[in-house]
């Protein structure tokens, strides 16, 4: 006869450490392939993070481009599950740090071709980081306006009448 299975919380408690210092929750259990925190769930492996965020504070914001939320830790520590430490990137987050890598990398590779040049130098600041990114950011959110108005709509959907007609779509 098998023993009745133990409780998920249970079973989280057993393998967390706290941490005063940090005030972490660090995870001692097993992990997933990618190295965050995991626990078999009725068959399933989990990650803790979602899971602990939906207790902690229910349902994550939906995202347009993925399937499951992105969850942070303000902590930088990758085993902590406190859901104090947790902030779900936004879509608009998101593409703000995809834009900051890309701008910096270009910035970089400029910037080693001639490292003794103070221009240069620049393209690598937090600060012209931040700035670009929220400028492209600005601009994208105007174009997305603007092609919502009426006018740009007419010509939209002209264009597609005519792709319609000539067989091109």
């Amino acid at each position: 006869m098998s023993k009745p299975a133990q409780p998920v919380e249970d079973r989280i408690v057993e393998h967390v450490e706290y941490d005063a210092e940090t005030c972490c929750w660090l995870w001692t259990g097993p992990m997933s392939s990618s190295g965050y925190p995991a626990l078999k769930i009725e068959g399933r492996k989990e990650l803790l993070r979602p899971l602990m965020y939906r207790e902690a504070f229910g349902e994550p914001p939906p995202s347009k481009h993925t399937s499951r939320p992105q969850i942070r830790m303000t902590c930088r520590q990758r085993t902590c599950i406190c859901p104090e430490h947790m902030i779900v990137l936004t879509d608009e987050a998101r593409e703000l740090q995809r834009l900051r890598r890309q701008i910096f990398q270009e910035g970089f590779r400029q910037f080693q071709r001639d490292p003794n040049n103070p221009k240069l130098r620049r393209l690598v600041s937090a600060g012209y980081i931040t700035w670009k990114a929220n400028t492209i950011m600005a601009e994208r959110q105007q174009a997305r306006e603007a092609a919502e108005s009426p006018e740009v709509q007419a010509i939209i959907d002209s264009v597609r009448r005519r792709a319609t007609i000539t067989g091109v779509t």
